[in-house]
C-alpha cells in the first residue's frame, strides 16, 4: 500500500518471519552460533528459548536456509498441543514417515527405522519441536527415548527445542534430569537494547530498498520506548507508523505519528506493549533518557505531543 510512496521494493516490517530480513544483534548472533554449534559439531539435544516475538523462528528459517539436505534431512513440529496429536505422531508427520500404526511402540519402531536408513544413506536427522513450552514432562521424556537412537559414536537423530521461557520450568522438573543432561547448547534470547532497535529499523528499510531515513533518533527511542525492544512490536508499530504517515502524506515518521499509533491501538495494541505511555511527560522523559536529548530537541520533534496524549493512559 505504501511501498511505492516511501520508495520500498518490499514490505519492510512485515510480521511474518524472513530470513533475509534477520538483523543478527549481539544476543542473536550467539543465538544462531548455538544453533550452528548443536547441529554441525554433533552435540546433544539444543535448547532455544526467549518470549514471543523475539525472533526465534527466524533464526530457525535462517538454519535451516544454510542446511544442505544431501547431508541433513529435517523434520519440523509447529503445533505441540495434545488435541492434535501425540508427539511420535507429530514426528512421523515431520519426518514424512507412513503407515498405519496401532501401537506407539510401532511408531518408535518405524521413527528408528527412519533414522537408521537415513544415516546408512550419509545423512543425519535434525528434528525441531517448536513451541515446545507446551509440552508435558511426560512427553519430554518421550524426546530423550528417540535420543536413544543414536549411537555412543555417532549422532544419527539431532533434537532442538524451541520455546517460551516457561519451558525452562518443565525441564526444571527432576524426573527429567536424564533429558537435561542431553542437553549440550543452549540460549535465551532477551529484548533488543535501544542501539539495537534503531540500527534493526535502518536495517530493515534499508534491506527493504529504501536508504533514507525514515525514522530519525527521537521516533526509533519512541518505538524503543513502546515496544520494550522486542522485534514483532517493532515491526507492528513500525509498520502502522509508516501506514498513517503514508495516509497523511508524509515522507517520514514523526514523533506525533508514533504517538498516534500507539493511542489508537486498543485490541492488541498499547494495552499488550511492554512500556506504555503514561503521558506527555513520561514520554519526554523517557526519550531523554534514551537518547540524550534535552527537552527542547525532543519538543521541536513532537508539537502535537500535548494535543495527542491526554492524561493517563
Amino acid at each position: 500500500m505504501y511501498l511505492r510512496h516511501f520508495g520500498f521494493v518490499r514490505k519492510p516490517f512485515s510480521l511474518t518471519p524472513d530470513p533475509e530480513f534477520l538483523y543478527l544483534s549481539d544476543k542473536h548472533g550467539i543465538a544462531l552460533a548455538m544453533l550452528e554449534y548443536g547441529l554441525y559439531e554433533q552435540a546433544g539435544i539444543t535448547v532455544l528459548t526467549g518470549d514471543v516475538g523475539m525472533g526465534k523462528t527466524t533464526l530457525l528459517r535462517r538454519l535451516l536456509s544454510e542446511v544442505d539436505d544431501r547431508r541433513i534431512t529435517v523434520g519440523m513440529i509447529n503445533t505441540t498441543h495434545t488435541a492434535f496429536g501425540t508427539l511420535l505422531e507429530w514426528v512421523c508427520l515431520a519426518l514424512g514417515i507412513e503407515g498405519s500404526f496401532d501401537k506407539p511402540i510401532n511408531m518408535f519402531r518405524a521413527i528408528q527405522s527412519f533414522v537408521i536408513e537415513e544415516y546408512a544413506q550419509g545423512r543425519r536427522v535434525l528434528l525441531i519441536i517448536d513451541e515446545a513450552q507446551n509440552l508435558k514432562a511426560d512427553v519430554l521424556e518421550q524426546v530423550r527415548l528417540l535420543t536413544n537412537i543414536n549411537s555412543e559414536e555417532d549422532l544419527l537423530l539431532h533434537v532442538m527445542l524451541v520455546g517460551q521461557p516457561q519451558l525452562h520450568q518443565t525441564l526444571a522438573d527432576p524426573d527429567l534430569a536424564q533429558l537435561t543432561q542431553r542437553i549440550t547448547s543452549e540460549y535465551h534470547l532477551t529484548p533488543l537494547d535501544f542501539e539495537d532497535t534503531e540500527t534493526y529499523i535502518a536495517h530493515r528499510t534499508k534491506v527493504a530498498g529504501q536508504k533514507a531515513e525514515l525514522f530519525d533518533r527521537s521516533v526509533c527511542a519512541g518505538v524503543y520506548h513502546f515496544s520494550g525492544g522486542t522485534p514483532r512490536l517493532i515491526n507492528k508499530l513500525c509498520d502502522y507508523c509508516l501506514m498513517v504517515a503514508f495516509a497523511k502524506g508524509d515522507y517520514a515518521v514523526s514523533l506525533d505519528t508514533l504517538v498516534e499509533v500507539v493511542m489508537a491501538q486498543k485490541a492488541g495494541g498499547a494495552n499488550r506493549l511492554k512500556h506504555e505511555p503514561k503521558g506527555v511527560e513520561a514520554v519526554r522523559r523517557a526519550i531523554r533518557d534514551i537518547t540524550g536529548m534535552e527537552v527542547k530537541q525532543i519538543d521541536e520533534y513532537i508539537p502535537l505531543l500535548t494535543e495527542t496524549l491526554q492524561g493517563e493512559v
